[in-house]
């Protein structure tokens, strides 16, 4: 009887536990109406997300108190989506409108041209893309003043 009672017990709770959740499911799709894969869905104040499948769509399991989604991708304005009582949100993103800067890989990170203080040196693919060299640091020797390359044991 006592058994009985324990796992009456733990099913109710789980039960409760699973109706505290809905599915949302949706399209994500460019201002022209084609899919958009790889979009960032996240419930917002939360860990819980997903992302869209090659064809646009996407299925979400969020807690009951779920109130907005936030859509993210690259080339695409962040968006936040108020979701209310719906289990099927559609959403259309629009492009950012952001201009590329001039940018500049240093060893330990990126950064603007215009910030940068010492000198900078180009290697172009062409110059190292046809050397019979074991590895990318061993094309670079020799192209680029200062630059020393080391190889660790």
């Amino acid at each position: 009887m006592r058994k009985l009672l324990a796992g009456l017990t733990a099913i109710l709770l789980f039960t409760g536990q699973l109706l505290a959740q809905k599915t949302i499911s949706g399209t994500v799709t460019d201002e022209k109406g084609e899919p958009i894969q790889g979009v960032s869905i996240l419930v917002k104040g939360t860990n819980t997300g997903t992302t869209s499948k090659p064809d646009g769509t996407y299925t979400l399991t969020a807690p009951s108190n779920a109130k907005v989604l936030i859509f993210s991708v690259v080339d695409m304005t962040t968006q936040e989506l108020s979701i209310g009582s719906s289990s099927i949100v559609n959403l259309s993103m629009v492009p950012a409108d952001k201009t590329m800067q001039e940018v500049v890989v240093v060893g330990y990170g990126t950064q603007r041209r215009q910030d940068i203080t010492g000198s900078i040196a180009t290697v172009k693919g062409a110059a190292i893309a046809d050397k019979p060299v074991q590895s990318f640091d061993a094309a670079l020797a020799g192209r680029a003043a200062g630059v020393q390359i080391t190889v660790p044991n």
